[in-house]
């Protein structure tokens, strides 16, 4: 049986950026086949396992994780071969300077790149005046480039480039310590739990019908959520996820590293009902789980 970091280490080197989940799916596709569950899908690419109740008139329980990651896609290519890309889901271009990209021209072929952009003094395009505002802020951003090698537009063309490519940060994973470090964690890593749990909840009975997979395009809306909920209709949802470790701020109590799973109360489209955090909280206290 596989170590969970494996799973986590194996699944972070799957790209998957929102709307191209397919490795993914196939991946937990092949995982939930070995174990003998039946296959449920939707339309949107979201994949689950079904292992039905022996109880008549079973309740619904799903347990779930969204498999995409944000990412990037390609825009056009210039006359030096740099290349323009934008966003797909929660990220601040400005910020991307100097990361290492990945560009796949297909499943097997792919070029590795750096982020670029010229410096401030070096722009003659932005008024001197306007350096450092929000002028040349918005500039920057929407001239950030990826140097992925090519010499030419043309060179890039020959190799394979085209609009609407798949664009993942170059994908990493080491152990230091207690800590794990790695690429698209947001959610590679509630893949990974979930993944595992596929495996060791296949040989046990339940009183209810479990449905046990993974969602598509949660960073661009919750639209694999969405439909596979409404295809399923459960009960009760069980849904991995990660959320900051606010405690770099000093804000220990939104999240610490190393303090065991965050149960989130609320957000912007949810409340936890109450009784379900005191079950959450009883089940933690009975097992010594530490929990936030």
């Amino acid at each position: 049986m596989k170590d969970i970091k494996d799973i986590l280490k194996e699944i972070v080197y799957v790209p998957s950026n929102s709307g191209d989940e397919g490795l993914m799916a196939n991946m937990f596709l092949k995982e939930l086949k070995n174990n003998n569950y039946e296959i449920v899908k939707d339309n949107m690419g979201s994949v689950f396992g079904l292992k039905k109740s022996k109880k008549p008139n079973a309740k619904k329980v799903v347990i779930e994780a969204h498999i995409d990651d944000v990412g990037f896609i390609s825009e056009e290519v210039n006359d030096i071969g740099l290349v323009k890309f934008s966003a797909k889901g929660g990220i601040v271009k400005k910020w991307m300077f100097g990361h290492k990209l990945r560009l796949y021209i297909n499943e097997k072929k792919y070029y590795d790149g750096v982020v670029i952009a010229l410096s401030p003094h070096q722009v003659k395009k932005v008024d001197p005046r306007d350096r450092g505002s929000k002028l040349s802020e918005n500039y920057f951003e929407n001239n950030i480039l990826v140097d992925f090698g090519f010499t030419s537009k043309n060179d890039a063309i020959e190799k394979g480039f085209e609009t609407g490519l798949e664009i993942t940060w170059v994908p990493d994973f080491w152990v230091n310590g207690d800590r794990i470090f790695g690429k698209g964690f947001d959610n590679k890593i509630g893949a990974s739990i979930v993944y595992k749990l596929i495996s060791d909840l296949s040989k046990k009975e339940f009183d209810f019908d479990l449905y046990i997979g993974g969602t598509t395009q949660e960073e661009v809306g919750l639209r694999g959520a969405k439909t596979s909920s409404q295809m399923i209709d459960a009960d009760y949802a069980v849904v991995v996820d990660t959320s900051p470790a606010f405690d770099v701020a000093n804000e220990k109590d939104n999240g610490s590293l190393g303090k065991g799973p965050f149960l989130r109360i609320m957000d912007r489209g949810f409340v936890t009902p109450a009784k379900t955090i005191s079950f959450l909280e009883n089940i933690s206290k009975k097992n010594n789980i530490k929990m936030l």
